[in-house]
């Protein structure tokens, strides 16, 4: 029964290792889970074939668990699998953690080869393991697994004590280190059009990114800005219109297709869960680029360790690009707004991208904050990235952008360099509601107040 007990425990974490293993080589399989469907990335790196790989690789170990047992007990009914097997199986969880495919099978020997030999136990095991798991969830958050790892880590870093932590702040990149390449390609849109019931949220829509260009879209709310990067990644399915990466059409495939061909994005709001480590966000892009025969991860073959340090170290390059290389062992949650922006955005840079896609970064920045990500920003153009800008701030859009695109209702009323779109009449009517004299730009004073409370 044992053996059968053990099975069953790394039946319980055996998929969600396997699938984090397979596609982002980190340590935290869990946490980098909650990073990516949080953050927005679920849909859009992982695919429909994800949860049928979940579903095969529990069934491998939960049937090798039967088995045992039935061998054990030579037959089987279902009142064998009593809630006192449940809780043990909650405990084992617990107790050794979830960040290890290893870690839920041998906290079920510990449990198993201990008290469950004793049959005095039998009478009071659910009161035991509740007891258990009260003293796992206050003691070990991380369970046995993390416990190691905090060893580890600890003992890699010349000493016993704690870490210390290193402060939150961007720093420029290294003088003396090559710059990062990002390989732009060019995204064009064409006479794309989407329609919610009765309101036509884009309208034949034409837009275009070049590599090494920083090209911008701005517009009232209700314009059609996240409407438009919505269809460009495959979140919403458009109506009409064609959409290219490059030479390959991108319009109408699924949303890990399209991120597997390149197309990366943050969000408006970044959600950041508590488990992640500021390098284990970098990581977590890394979803869908590669896959590994699932015994090949579960043993850790020498092909496994390369490609875990592979991917780690294509986000730590991501992170000293963006300068953030200094805290990649910081509690990403920990960073002020400003931070974990600018994380969002190497995230998306160590998918190694062909285009990016970013959804008002500058919102809610001081203007420290702001400067930092103008940096970011402008080492993107140099290093050859596609970056496609929707943003409410105009002065920063003008001040970064070499494109600017104009939208209304819906459709683009203006394309051209910010010198271009500053003078153009129907924007500042379109800002305004109302013409203003041939000398007015949108950035004087009368004209900025009003576009900023757009």
């Amino acid at each position: 029964m044992g053996f059968a007990i053990i099975g069953a425990g790394l039946a319980s974490l055996f998929p969600l290792a396997l699938l984090l293993g397979s596609q982002v080589p980190g340590e935290s399989a869990a946490a980098a889970i909650a990073a990516v469907s949080t953050a927005g990335y679920a849909g859009f790196l992982a695919g429909p074939a994800t949860i049928g790989f979940l579903a095969e690789a529990a069934s491998l170990p939960a049937g090798l668990a039967g088995a045992f047992y039935a061998y054990y007990s030579t037959y089987v009914q279902a009142g064998f699998f009593a809630f006192n097997i449940v809780t043990l199986l909650l405990a084992a969880s617990v107790i050794g953690g979830v960040r290890s495919i290893w870690a839920a099978p041998v906290a079920a020997a510990i449990l198993v080869i201990g008290p469950e030999q004793a049959s005095a136990f039998e009478e009071y095991s659910v009161l035991a393991y509740g007891i258990i798991l009260i003293l796992a969830g206050i003691g070990l958050s991380g369970g046995l697994a993390g416990l190691g790892n905090a060893g580890l880590a600890r003992l890699r870093g010349g000493g016993v004590g704690p870490r210390p932590r290193a402060r939150a702040k961007v720093t420029p990149a290294s003088d003396g280190q090559p710059p990062l390449a990002i390989a732009g390609a060019n995204l064009v849109a064409r006479d794309v059009a989407k329609r919610f019931g009765g309101v036509e949220a884009l309208r034949g829509v034409d837009f275009a990114a070049k590599p090494g260009e920083i090209t911008a879209i701005i517009g009232a709310n209700g314009a059609g800005k996240t409407t438009l990067l919505n269809a460009i990644s495959g979140h919403i399915p458009i109506d009409r219109g064609l959409i290219m990466l490059g030479d390959e059409r991108i319009s109408g495939l699924r949303p890990d297709r399209i991120a597997q061909a390149g197309v990366t994005r943050t969000f408006q709001t970044p959600e950041i869960p508590e488990e992640l480590t500021v390098l284990e966000v970098a990581e977590s892009s890394r979803i869908g680029k590669r896959w590994m025969p699932p015994p090949a991860i579960a043993v850790r073959t020498p092909g496994y360790a390369r490609l875990r340090r592979e991917d780690a170290n294509r986000a730590r390059s991501a992170l000293e690009f963006v300068g953030l290389g200094d805290v990649e062992h910081m509690p990403a949650h920990e960073l002020p707004l400003g931070r974990r922006r600018i994380l969002e955005v190497a995230r998306s840079i160590a998918a190694e991208p062909a285009v990016i896609l970013l959804d008002e970064p500058a919102a809610g920045l001081d203007p420290p904050a702001l400067e930092s990500l103008r940096s970011v920003l402008g080492r993107m153009r140099e290093a050859g990235a596609t970056v496609v800008l929707v943003e409410h701030n105009v002065n920063f859009v003008m001040d970064v952008a070499d494109t600017a695109c104009v939208m209304d209702l819906g459709a683009v009323i203006a394309t051209g360099t910010p010198d271009e779109i500053r003078r153009n009449e129907r924007v500042l009517e379109s800002y305004l509601g109302r013409r203003k004299s041939e000398h007015q730009t949108l950035d004087e004073p009368e004209t900025v107040e009003a576009a900023d409370a757009v």
